[in-house]
């Protein structure tokens, strides 16, 4: 896989988009009149959900331009990987791969964590070999795994109030349902002929609770001031590296039962 660019360049960005078939989008109710909520970009076939609702490139742009947003995407002919990233961020990483920055943002850091989730079901759909399949869904698994733990144990706790309590409830009925199907998977080969078919529901389910966490919960998060992200940050960073290296996909199938307990 190539390295990922980032540009800001209009021309770029919806060159590289429709030569791949894709379109503006919005997520459906996060918008209003005056702005189109929270921006996509959708590849009718690919994307796993129904949510997404397309918009004109100019409304489009003109929330880029307001949001102070990038887009990052990957080169290659066949590759549908973006995503819209802030400006600052982009900044940030510049920073700290010059060593002068250390700072881990929770929410950055799970969203970082999204993108590549999304991009893992964009080359499993795109593999061709029983074994690529095999080694993509396991390492999908892996992160997907993790992914809910860090939240679980760390992340939802620190989100804990009132008036999240319900979304957070919401969220954690969503990691089971994703761990089911996972727990599915595992029981099943690569070749089997429903194997993608189960893919496909999965990566819808996904879809949806990114949705829902990034348009809502992270808003949210943003909003509470008594929450040290950078901190939060660093723990849950030190938490998911410690599970990655241990297969964490293999405790899935023991998590199906209930959902997740949360302190809210």
């Amino acid at each position: 896989m190539s390295k990922a660019k980032t540009t800001t360049n209009h021309d770029i960005i919806k060159r590289w988009v429709e030569q791949r078939g894709g379109c503006p989008a919005h997520v459906k109710g996060t918008g209003s009149d005056d702005d189109p909520g929270v921006l996509r970009i959708d590849f009718p076939g690919f994307s796993g959900t129904k949510t997404l609702e397309p918009i004109e490139w100019e409304t489009f742009f003109a929330a880029f331009e307001d949001n102070e947003l990038a887009f990052l995407y990957q080169d290659e002919e066949d590759s549908r990987f973006s995503k819209l990233i802030s400006r600052e961020q982009v900044a940030k990483d510049s920073r700290q791969g010059d060593g002068k920055s250390s700072a881990v943002d929770a929410i950055e850091l799970l969203e970082s964590q999204h993108r590549e989730v999304e991009s893992l079901f964009a080359q499993l759909n795109e593999a061709g070999s029983v074994r690529e399949k095999s080694e993509l869904f396991a390492e999908l698994a892996d992160q997907l795994a993790a992914h809910a733990k860090i939240e679980e144990q760390i992340f939802y706790p620190a989100m804990c109030e009132d008036d999240t309590a319900e979304l957070l409830h919401e969220s954690v009925e969503e990691h089971l349902a994703v761990k089911q199907t996972i727990a599915e998977l595992l029981d099943m080969e690569a070749d089997d002929p429903q194997f993608m078919k189960k893919i496909a529901k999965l990566e819808a389910l996904v879809s949806h609770h990114v949705e829902e966490e990034e348009s809502q919960l992270f808003v949210q998060a943003r909003a509470q001031e008594a929450i040290n992200l950078d901190a939060l940050g660093r723990q849950m960073k030190r938490r998911f590296t410690a599970l990655i290296g241990n297969e964490p996909r293999r405790e899935v199938p023991n998590e199906t039962d209930t959902a997740a307990s949360l302190p809210c």
